[in-house]
């Protein structure tokens, strides 16, 4: 290993020694710096920002991973208007929260609906059905 050790030494030096020698010689290093001309890269490109600006994006009509499994063919439906959550109820001047609750989930499930304890003693119910919010405007 030492032997090696001394060879791969020697092998280095006269690298060295013949590196220098080269240097020693009229080697000239020209280094060249880029920039960008801000002005002028805003100027040749200015077609591309033209060109997409009246460009609309495509509506995707390729069946969705769930529809090709069950091997649907028709394409999802423009027209189908978004089904809005109705508006949260609120319930002022609760005493008791837990008896308050527990009269509720008796007509209506509570998995049918959220409720959230607010400042002042209210109760603020979120439902996502139409049904489940006027039988808890009804009670």
């Amino acid at each position: 290993m030492q032997l090696h050790i001394a060879e791969l030494e020697n092998k280095f030096k006269t690298l060295e020694e013949t590196g220098n020698d080269n240097n020693s010689s009229n080697h000239e290093v020209t280094r060249v710096e880029y920039f960008t001309d801000e002005e002028e890269l805003a100027e040749e490109t200015e077609w591309i920002r033209v060109k997409n600006k009246g460009k609309k994006r495509k509506i995707n009509m390729s069946p969705t991973p769930l529809q090709q499994q069950r091997g649907a063919t028709e394409p999802p439906q423009q027209n189908d208007k978004k089904i809005l959550a109705p508006p949260p109820i609120i319930v002022d001047g609760i005493k008791v929260y837990d008896k308050f609750y527990d009269k509720i989930t008796e007509p209506v499930p509570a998995s049918k609906f959220s409720s959230k304890l607010m400042k002042g003693g209210s109760i603020k119910f979120n439902v996502a059905d139409g049904e489940v919010y006027r039988m808890l405007k009804k009670y």
